[in-house]
């Protein structure tokens, strides 16, 4: 909470695998753990992306980040990467992948992130392309997704009050109808506004475009 806050020296998060990154915001979990996503591959590729055996993961830390320990190697189609994690009512961990298939992908784990299932598909529409999940205060689930199996058009904001609405979410708040859209993120702030962001038109002038809104603006979701 300091003005002026006093920063250390940046240090590398080794998690022992040839080729790793991490594009999404660590998640705590009730019991105190850090979540980190990670997106890793048994050999480090060429390019910036593996095209093959690249796999789903988590790097966890129960002391702050402290320390680390890495666990997971789920796999899922073809551009498999940017996992995010939510924590379920159960108490289970769901990872949601992006994939080229159309589709995200889903994992769970029962133990805090250390084993996890053999990935599946979900019936939530995705182009292959960033979303956000996340729990808000009033501890529904929010979730930003650009829902065409193709492309970057579209992006809509989602609310449930479990994970199976979230699930089968087919009505939403539209924060964005152009093409060319995508990489939603979202914070709540202390007096429950939530402001999210995303791109449009990247490889144009391109945009940052702020949405600031209330958890009463977007419809709620109910299972089908």
């Amino acid at each position: 909470d300091s003005a002026t806050p006093t920063w250390s020296a940046p240090r590398k998060i080794e998690v022992g695998v040839p080729f790793a990154f991490r594009l999404n915001k660590p998640t705590v979990l009730t019991n105190g753990d850090w979540l980190l996503p990670v997106t890793w591959a048994d050999a480090a590729p060429d390019d910036w992306f593996a095209m093959t055996g690249q796999l789903q993961g988590v790097a966890i830390s129960s002391d702050q980040g402290g320390t680390w320990s890495f666990h997971g190697a789920v796999d899922a189609p073809r551009w498999a990467l940017e996992n995010m994690f939510l924590e379920r009512a159960d108490g289970r961990v769901w990872m949601l992948i992006r994939t080229g298939a159309g589709v995200l992908w889903e994992s769970f784990s029962a133990d805090g992130g250390r084993t996890w299932t053999e990935a599946q598909p979900t019936t939530i529409v995705n182009p292959g392309v960033r979303f956000f999940i996340g729990r808000l205060a009033s501890g529904r689930i929010l979730l930003i997704n650009t829902p065409d199996p193709k492309r970057r058009q579209t992006m809509l904001a989602y609310v449930a009050d479990d994970e199976e609405g979230i699930a089968s979410a087919a009505s939403g708040l539209l924060l964005d109808g152009r093409n060319s859209v995508s990489y939603p993120d979202a914070v709540q702030g202390p007096d429950g506004t939530i402001y999210a962001v995303h791109d449009y038109d990247r490889a144009g002038h391109g945009e940052i475009v702020l949405s600031v809104l209330e958890e009463g603006d977007i419809p709620t979701v109910t299972p089908l």
